[in-house]
């Protein structure tokens, strides 16, 4: 059976694993992927896309010569509007079902099944779901006992239990990253695990920890030497010279990465980034990993002040761990990228600069800075509505329109002036000297529009360096293709 996925913007390493499942069960598939250079989460200029000549009509006619038998979208909030468009599109030029999972279903599940451009909704864990629901429609057989799917029956939403998850990840093919080399979208993206061992109150993790309780541990990892045999692939299949660590939290435990350090720098030898928990970071540890080849960690560290992280945000780590994680990383020469939220629900003025004064003292390398986004389906996006920061029914609004953790948010804060500010000045203040500091007070009040626009997009090649350099890199590179 021919299945074709969509895709935009970044790689995705689920439809990638997802790919490579299928195929090794004999199955063709394929990719259809828009770059939207134009149309992403950090600026929308659809002219863009259009002088390099990428647009939906070319990958519809790229969709027909393949000529699918099932079309499958793997969404996020960021994407699932555009998705639904792409898949309306679809299913009226081909004729043929649609399957759609990922992050987006995991927040507004029924939302989702009740929207008749998708025939069928997979939640949780993909693999076997898709491939039985694949073989099922391939041999004409009701594929309506399939776990882990919903579809619509008689008016009504039909919703199988979930199934247990993968306990072994090591029995799972690589991901295909053929379907998203051809298309240019490829990143250098590898998890060493699967899910994340804590439960923060504004994160999908405490919504899978909750719909898979009782059918195993969301977070597990895989073994070290399997993740190097990956590492092998990207760098001499695939030509990376640089390698990014996914996950959500990066394995620590001394017996797991004394194998993959070692096994690492004997056989790849080349520059990572990782995502760190601070409760992790041990001084050994992170000696191992710079030793090793890693150049950079990611901290998620979302508020600076202590009432905000632990109460609302439900933040597993202290300030204190934060201090001294920053502390041992910058002992070995590990650059350091902080990751923070602005614009909580209910967060007063005084604690919004209490996280401003935090990056201040934690002199991080960059700051990536992002709005508060409600996730549907967890427990801070329900405090968001009952404390009336947004309607009844604003999860419908996100399915139908585009929204974005960095462009734009779904209610309007009391400091919404003070926080677009910080949004686009701090990834800049990172780059300057302490004492420039004392001057964000008064550039903060900043109420010009086209002022506010101007520094958001200086801002962007220092708010996520790795990611806009590959963004250059692919858009430079779409140009030469097009106008040489």
């Amino acid at each position: 059976m021919k299945i074709l996925f969509y895709f935009e913007n970044t790689e995705s390493l689920g439809i990638e694993y997802l790919s490579a499942f299928l195929k090794r069960h004999g199955h063709e598939t394929d990719l259809i992927f828009h770059p939207k250079f134009g149309d992403n989460p950090y600026f929308r200029m659809p002219l863009i896309d259009s002088v390099i000549g990428v647009d939906d009509r070319a990958l519809i006619e790229k969709a027909k010569r393949f000529n699918p038998d099932l079309l499958a979208f793997s969404t996020n909030i960021t994407i699932h509007s555009s998705a639904r468009k792409m898949a309306r599109m679809l299913k009226e030029s081909l004729g043929v079902p649609a399957v759609v999972g990922g992050h987006a279903v995991e927040a507004m599940p029924e939302i989702v099944a009740e929207d008749p451009v998708f025939d069928y909704v997979i939640l949780g864990e993909g693999e076997d779901a898709l491939l039985e629901l694949v073989e099922a429609l391939e041999k004409g057989r009701d594929p309506s006992d399939i776990r882990n799917l919903w579809f619509r029956k008689n008016g009504s939403i039909v919703k199988n239990p979930l199934r247990p998850l993968v306990s072994d990840l090591d029995t799972l093919p690589f991901p295909d990253r053929d379907i998203f080399a051809r298309n240019g979208g490829l990143h250098g993206f590898i998890t060493g695990s699967r899910g994340c061992p804590f439960k923060c109150s504004f994160c999908a993790s405490c919504i899978m920890w909750d719909s898979y309780k009782g059918k195993g541990s969301w977070y597990r990892v895989r073994s070290p030497e399997k993740v190097v045999d990956e590492c092998v692939v990207l760098k001499e299949k695939y030509g990376f010279d640089f390698i990014h660590f996914y996950d959500d939290t990066f394995p620590l435990k001394m017996k797991w990465l004394d194998v993959f350090c070692a096994d690492y720098k004997k056989r790849i030898g080349l520059p990572f980034d990782i995502i760190l928990q601070p409760i992790y970071a041990k001084s050994q540890q992170i000696k191992m990993l710079a030793d090793a080849g890693c150049v950079q960690v990611n901290i998620g560290i979302q508020s600076g002040d202590a009432r905000v992280s632990k109460e609302l945000l439900n933040r597993p780590e202290e300030q204190g761990h934060i201090r001294e994680a920053v502390r041992i990383v910058k002992e070995v020469g590990i650059k350091i990228n902080s990751d923070i939220m602005l614009g909580f629900p209910d967060e007063t003025r005084e604690e919004i600069w209490n996280t401003v004064k935090f990056m201040r003292e934690l002199k991080p390398d960059t700051i990536h800075t992002a709005f508060f986004f409600p996730l549907p389906g967890t427990p801070l996006a329900k405090y968001t509505e009952e404390r009336g920061y947004v309607k009844k029914g604003w999860e419908k609004e996100i399915s139908d329109d585009r929204f974005s953790f960095n462009f734009t948010g779904v209610f309007n804060h009391p400091e919404k002036v003070l926080i677009r500010n910080l949004k686009a000045l701090l990834p800049l203040f990172a780059l300057l000297p302490d004492r420039a500091w004392d001057m964000l007070p008064l550039l903060t009040k900043n109420r010009v529009e086209p002022l506010f626009q101007v520094l958001y997009m200086a801002s962007l090649p220092f708010l996520d360096p790795p990611a806009f350099d590959t963004y250059w890199e692919r858009f430079t590179g779409s140009v030469f293709k097009r106008f040489k």
